[in-house]
């Protein structure tokens, strides 16, 4: 049991090891890319006060919707200050009052023959709640509390009580002012101008003062009272006067505060790219209040659950997206230095195209005032860059995380989309580059489509990059800026190239720069070497036609079989092409014939690497042999043993391996087709394929296209290609009779190379 776990855990250890690199890498990327598009990265603004001068013109990076604190506690305070001031009127107190004094008026008439006059004064005092003086009691008591003077109280009272009684006098009021004077029993309120209020509320004071002079108070009083007994219930009457109309500050400052609730805050919107502050312009308040929404903004972004919500969306799509691809596309096959140096290279695209985004807000801004400057952000250059060295699918792939954070960063999903289909536009224009122009001409595709899709956008009200109210003047600029981002997504593409080259990639501009026969490799084939060149170049046209008829990378096929057999270059009069006399071969054992042979591989890996051409050519040079047999001198050492002993057919095989790629495949049957046409005289277009298909049959048999990813329809396609372009080479060949056929040191008819075989076989001929 315990065995088998240690066995499942070293299975496990030995994955982990092989396959770090695909876990390690897409959550570097995520991570990487999360902070730079989450965190403060863009910031273009500093920390300003008041009165302070701008030092750099400051844009809106996103849509603002900014709440200005200062105008929304205006409109509060306008809001608040409309609201009358509630006043609570005590509508029973009259009445009240009244029940009181005819409970005291009765309880004193009741108690005149009963108590003496001090008690029954004491008692009335009591009942009605006042102290009043002993010569204004004892006058009222000598009345023997009459009801007349009862009425002539109430006469008082009810005068009094016509009006609205506050503590203090009222002060003048506005007339637009307006007071809520609530019935505490009723609940009715009546509202009163500021004139109405100031005139129908009267203080305690003045209520007094007026009831002591209202002549109709003095009319009705004229019959029911003597004048000695006016005096007395007058005072009377104005000490039992209390105010029947209060201030309620409880129920104004609600009713205000309610008012200041229902006032929506005051929201200043900011459109994207709209200039907060000009470089050089005066910090006034509205400036600081914007510039402390962007940095709350800019915050907001920062936020640790908003940095970890965007990796794992980040981590998952990359690994979705990269199992799809895995599954479905033969050539989504990645390395772990591939997967590392995408890695990096994703993280700095996202890098640069945030940090372009910062400066060109910074520096063009200006310059480009009321235009979206990041319409000139190189969205090409991903799907440019990468095509430069890696498939359609991989950029695909790259290309759908770099709008994801495109989106992210922009916070304008119908640009992400944009970035998405001009990363992808870019790459399809870079399929095959054969010099720097071509990679502008890419970049100004990209740029034209990104432009049709901008103006679009804006057309049709998908993007809010430019207002509404000022489109059609703006599209003009708009599209002048898409271009102009195509061409410098092709210049920072060109820009790339050396350090893709650096890091092992070859790419179409150094096929090239390799193709051409100044190289050193190429000019000392051509001097020491003049055979192998031509024979060379001639597989090289084999190898670009076939390339192009099955979909592969033809530039790569050309330039690869210039190279293929530069190893003949240490040891060239070997071979028959470079012979001029006698055939070495001649005076070899066959072991040491097929190891002089066959070591061509390794001394052109060799000068290969020495002369620091890429990986992928250098390994075309033991691929384009593979494991196939050297026949000749295969046959003719089984010819020569003793009889009873066996050759080992392994020491008349090239090392291999057998061709990875297509196109090392094509260099293979190119290379042999090449030298079998040679040995035709005369063919007819039938015995021309017929040969080809020979040939191509050989290998397949002899499992040399195992391991590479060729069809039939290809191998098809390829001999079709073979046969049109030997037609035309060799279609006037003339056979002279000095040129006899011999025996062959790879392949003739019959052999599995036709190459070597060819050159042995002529050059056995020409021994004198």
């Amino acid at each position: 049991m315990f065995s088998w776990l240690r066995d499942r855990a070293d299975d496990a250890f030995d994955w982990s090891r092989r396959h770090w690199t695909q876990a390690a890498v897409p959550l570097g990327i995520a991570l990487f890319a999360g902070l730079i598009v989450q965190s403060p990265f863009q910031r273009a603004f500093s920390v300003y006060h008041p009165g302070e001068i701008a030092r750099s013109d400051i844009k809106a990076p996103a849509k603002m919707l900014v709440v200005d604190e200062d105008l929304t506690r205006k409109r509060q305070a306008r809001a608040a200050e409309i609201i009358n001031d509630v006043y609570d009127y005590d509508s029973q107190l009259a009445q009240q009052l009244s029940a009181r004094v005819t409970r005291a008026f009765e309880s004193a008439r009741q108690e005149l023959n009963k108590k003496s006059e001090a008690g029954t004064i004491a008692s009335f005092k009591e009942l009605l709640g006042i102290n009043i003086s002993q010569d204004h009691a004892q006058k009222i008591y000598n009345s023997g509390f009459a009801r007349r003077v009862q009425k002539a109280l109430e006469i008082y009272l009810g005068a009094a009580f016509n009006h609205w009684i506050t503590d203090k006098a009222i002060e003048p009021q506005d007339e637009s002012k307006s007071f809520s004077v609530r019935d505490l029993f009723t609940e009715n309120e009546v509202i009163l101008s500021g004139k109405d209020f100031e005139s129908q509320v009267l203080s305690l004071d003045q209520v007094r003062d007026k009831i002591a002079k209202d002549p109709i108070v003095e009319k009705k009083l004229v019959r029911l009272i003597p004048a000695d007994l006016k005096n007395s219930i007058l005072k009377l009457a104005q000490d039992l006067l209390s105010s029947n109309l209060s201030y309620n500050q409880i129920e104004s400052s609600a009713r205000r505060e309610e008012a200041k609730k229902r006032i929506e805050p005051a929201i200043v919107e900011i459109a994207k790219g709209e200039m907060i502050i000009r470089e050089g312009e005066r910090v006034e308040r509205k400036h600081l209040l914007l510039l402390d929404a962007l940095k709350n903004l800019q915050e907001t972004r920062a936020d640790l659950t908003s940095y970890i919500g965007f990796v794992l969306l980040l981590f998952v799509l990359i690994f979705v997206l990269y199992g799809i691809g895995a599954r479905n596309f033969k050539r989504f096959r990645l390395s772990a230095k591939d997967h590392l140096v995408l890695g990096g290279f994703s993280i700095i695209s996202i890098a640069l195209v945030a940090g372009l985004n910062t400066t060109f807000e910074a520096a063009l801004s200006r310059a480009l005032s009321g235009h979206p400057v990041h319409m000139l952000l190189p969205f090409a250059f991903v799907g440019m860059s990468l095509r430069l060295f890696t498939s359609i699918e991989i950029v695909f792939f790259f290309s759908i995380l770099f709008a994801t954070c495109v989106a992210w960063l922009l916070k304008d999903p119908y640009m992400a989309r944009t970035a998405l289909i001009v990363s992808i536009t870019g790459a399809a224009a870079m399929r095959h580059i054969t010099q720097r122009m071509d990679v502008l001409l890419a970049g100004f595709i990209a740029g034209i489509v990104q432009s049709i899709l901008v103006c679009l956008g804006v057309i049709m009200g998908l993007t809010e990059s430019i207002g509404l109210e000022s489109q059609w003047m703006d599209l003009a600029a708009t599209f002048g800026l898409s271009v102009a981002s195509g061409i410098l997504a092709a210049g920072l593409c060109m820009f790339t190239q050396p350090l893709i080259e650096f890091l092992g990639y070859t790419t179409d501009l150094r096929l090239m720069e390799l193709s051409n026969t100044n190289h050193p490799l190429l000019r000392e084939l051509i001097m020491n070497a003049p055979g192998t060149y031509f024979h060379s170049f001639a597989v090289s046209q084999l190898s670009e036609k076939a390339a192009e008829a099955i979909n592969a990378n033809p530039l790569f096929a050309r330039v690869a079989s210039l190279y293929h057999d530069v190893g003949k270059l240490k040891k060239p009069q070997y071979f028959i092409e470079n012979i001029q006399g006698e055939n070495r071969h001649d005076k070899l054992v066959p072991s040491m014939s097929a190891l002089i042979i066959s070591n061509h591989v390794k001394e052109g890996i060799d000068l290969a690497e020495s002369h620091k051409l890429p990986r992928a050519i250098v390994d075309c040079i033991p691929q384009h042999h593979g494991t196939a047999l050297i026949s000749y001198f295969y046959d003719k050492a089984k010819q020569n043993i003793a009889e009873g002993e066996e050759v080992d057919e392994r020491d008349f095989r090239y090392p291999g391996p057998k061709p990875q790629t297509k196109e090392a495949a094509i260099i293979m049957l190119a290379d042999a087709v090449e030298a079998t046409a040679k040995s035709m005289s005369h063919a007819s277009m039938d015995q021309l394929k017929q040969r080809v298909n020979q040939t191509i049959r050989r290998f397949f048999l002899d499992g040399q296209l195992d391991e590479c990813e060729l069809t039939l329809k290809d191998l098809n396609a390829i001999g079709n290609a073979f046969v049109n372009v030997l037609q035309g080479i060799y279609h006037q060949r003339i056979d002279y009779p000095h040129l006899q056929k011999g025996p062959t040191g790879d392949n003739d008819d019959d052999d599995e190379h036709s190459t070597i075989g060819s050159v042995v076989k002529r050059a056995s001929t020409k021994r004198p």
